[in-house]
């Protein structure tokens, strides 16, 4: 059979009338089965769901953040650090065993 002109998102190549395609839902681009390396039960699964491929999943993550966030009260501020950074972060701890010990 001779292939089409539609190519694999992946791998680029010719779609073939035999070859297993899955199409993503967001954008349309069709992906050869092998190319995606599903097992059965995944394959099963995205076809029962809707498939939407890595890049459409990727720029989704970034866009879609519907998360509420609430801004920052009054004197209030935000920082970021990292924890490996901070090479005297067990000097600063104090075990409290019980209340006596805040006394």
């Amino acid at each position: 059979m001779a292939p089409s002109k539609e190519k694999c998102n992946i791998c680029n190549k010719s779609m073939y009338g035999r070859q297993e395609i899955i199409q993503c839902e967001i954008c349309a681009f069709k992906h050869h089965v092998l190319c995606l390396e599903f097992s059965e039960e995944e394959l099963n699964f995205f076809k029962d769901s809707g498939f939407k491929c890595q890049a459409c999943m990727s720029k989704k993550s970034l866009v879609n953040d519907s998360t509420p966030v609430r801004p920052l009260s009054a004197g209030h501020s935000l920082t970021s650090r990292s924890i490996e950074s901070d090479t005297n972060l067990n000097d600063n701890v104090t075990v409290v065993t019980n209340d006596t010990d805040l006394i």
